[in-house]
């Protein structure tokens, strides 16, 4: 695992101070998010005995970073505002996995953070009454019965809508 001479925290923003908020991707709220978006620092925690921090950037590529920072304030996530998967297995055999952003126009434009790996453009759809307020976890699925649902989306086609099988979030 690489590690950074410089705190990750704090890159193009004041080093004397870096500030991190809550992971959109954390169940519990106890993994942070902070750096420059492009650093891709997306579910880090504070390591107690060394006082480093350690980064995932991606769980499906397995990369993740560890820096020294003085990071220390870490704000809230906004009351009600749901958490956003880092990776979702579904029925179909594909598994879709968390983007730190998105520019893509997807189907009837609607938005997506989550690409699949078996199909050309293959996204999971959040809903076009998607209030990114609230969370990009809001909506990803249909949770009305036992098993959850999602709607998959290829090549900015109509969306199908498949079970989900697994999902995992940051700690």
């Amino acid at each position: 695992m690489p590690t950074l001479d410089n705190d990750g925290c704090s890159m193009g923003f004041d080093s004397s101070s870096p500030s991190a908020d809550v992971s959109p991707y954390s169940k519990t709220g106890k993994s942070f998010t902070c750096g420059a978006i492009a650093a891709g620092l997306i579910a880090c925690q504070k390591e107690k005995a060394t006082g480093n921090v350690l980064c995932l950037q991606s769980l499906e590529q397995k990369m993740a970073v560890r820096f020294p920072s003085n990071v220390s304030k870490i704000r809230p996530r906004d009351p009600g505002e749901q958490p956003t998967p880092l990776q979702v297995k579904l029925t179909n055999g594909a598994t879709c996995s968390a983007a730190s952003h998105d520019q893509t126009t997807h189907y009837q434009d609607r938005r997506s953070w989550l690409y699949c790996d078996n199909a050309g453009d293959a996204v999971l759809l959040l809903p076009k009454d998607f209030d990114p307020t609230k969370g990009a976890g809001q909506k990803y699925f249909d949770k009305t019965n036992a098993t959850w649902t999602a709607q998959y989306s290829v090549n900015n086609m109509a969306p199908k809508t498949v079970a989900v099988t697994n999902v995992v979030y940051a700690p």
